[in-house]
């Protein structure tokens, strides 16, 4: 004969009951609000350190992510013309986030000037002669170097009075020489 089961003392299973997880922190945010007002080179050192600190996951590829932007955003302040060096604050391209990439507008404005103006896609060098020592690109240059670099930097190297020009480019020369 069968004998029936007992259900009576069977103990009643308990429900696992988990932690209350901790909500989830906005590293980018954090970091490019601490990070505002370092340069570029200390912000990317600090962000390198503390990843290699951390042990959790998690926010270690939240910090390669806040990497990543900041890298994107001076990549496309570079290609916009701007001179962007490891001392350039953080403040100043943070604005640029929101930029498209710089080869698509490129491309975009192309195609929509139907691609009748070949002078606007030249690129427009500019002769200098820098004044004092000054990072281009990250490449440290000493004072009285004579390098050529696009126009739109070499103005802005000009305004900073860091370097003064020595040859303009063909199409201003044209101009001052109509007046």
């Amino acid at each position: 004969m069968a004998t029936a089961k007992r259900t009576s003392n069977r103990p009643t299973p308990k429900t696992k009951r988990t932690a209350a997880k901790a909500p989830p922190v906005d590293v980018n945010a954090i970091l490019e609000d601490q990070l505002s007002s370092h340069p570029i080179g200390k912000a990317l050192s600090a962000i390198d350190t503390l990843y290699k600190e951390l042990d959790d996951m998690q926010m270690r590829l939240d910090i390669l992510i806040s990497r990543i932007n900041i890298l994107k955003k001076r990549t496309s302040a570079l290609r916009q013309g701007e001179l962007i060096t490891l001392n350039t604050m953080m403040s100043a391209i943070n604005g640029k986030s929101k930029a498209p990439n710089g080869l698509k507008s490129i491309k975009a404005r192309s195609k929509a000037d139907g691609d009748n103006d070949k002078d606007d896609d030249k690129v427009e060098w500019t002769k200098l002669k820098l004044l004092e020592e000054t990072t281009i690109n990250d490449v440290l240059l000493a004072s009285e170097t004579v390098v050529s670099i696009e126009s739109q930097a070499a103005a802005k190297l000009v305004e900073q009075g860091v370097a003064e020009v020595i040859e303009m480019p063909t199409a201003e020369k044209a101009e001052e020489k109509a007046k």
